[in-house]
């Protein structure tokens, strides 16, 4: 059997969504994982940070104009790698164990 040359849309969903196919990969995936860390840290202890530090706000308006950014290229990426876009965000009507994080992005 011939093998069959992979689409870019599994080339982005292989990079996406399983770090141990390549290095790039692998660095994609820790720096999606410290900048999740930073989002969650930085909305736990805004008013903490603000009030000890004397951080202003502009900092926080920055950091989340950033975090959305990220947050959804990364959902744009996923929606364009998926060969089945009509079944991203529901698969027959209800949630599945699959789209359970597009729904949550």
């Amino acid at each position: 059997q011939r093998h069959r040359a992979m689409s870019w849309r599994q080339h982005m969903e292989l990079f996406l969504d399983e770090p141990t196919t390549s290095i790039p990969a692998l660095v994609y995936s820790w720096i999606m994982l410290a900048i999740i860390v930073a989002s969650v840290l930085i909305t736990l202890f805004d008013q903490t940070l603000k009030s000890r530090y004397q951080i202003s706000d502009s900092f926080f308006d920055v950091a989340d104009i950033f975090f959305t950014a990220v947050f959804t290229l990364e959902v744009v990426l996923r929606f364009c790698a998926n060969s089945k876009w009509r079944y991203f965000f529901v698969t027959l009507g209800h949630v599945t164990t699959d789209n359970f994080f597009n729904i949550v992005d």
